[in-house]
């Protein structure tokens, strides 16, 4: 798990806030990705689980994806899902896609 390098540094000479500052910046970096197909009325995992093959834990709070096509959450590494470039807020099965909607699933390492 490596930091990526932060584009716009400005210095500020307040000591080790600086290298705090910094370290916030630069988050977590996508190691792969997927993109859905376009769809209405239909929700993500329904829709990922079409396409390519899912394991997931059911739960109170919906499902929980535990791999796409075999590539398995590990180590700070998870799969979330994205639609219209913002993160989920709900489980993937209980987000149902509207006209427009473009989803896909990031595997994003540092989390």
């Amino acid at each position: 798990m490596g930091l990526k390098e932060p584009t716009n540094i400005t210095v500020y000479s307040l000591g080790i806030f600086c290298i705090l500052l910094v370290l916030a910046c630069s988050g977590p970096d996508v190691v792969q990705k997927i993109s859905l197909p376009d769809s209405t009325g239909v929700s993500v995992l329904d829709l990922t689980k079409a396409n390519y093959e899912v394991e997931y834990k059911e739960s109170s709070a919906g499902a929980f994806i535990e791999s796409i096509d075999g590539v398995r959450n590990r180590n700070n590494t998870y799969w979330i899902f994205y639609v219209n470039d913002t993160a989920g807020t709900v489980a993937a099965d209980r987000y149902i896609l509207k006209q427009g909607d473009h989803a896909e699933w990031l595997y994003i390492s540092g989390y």
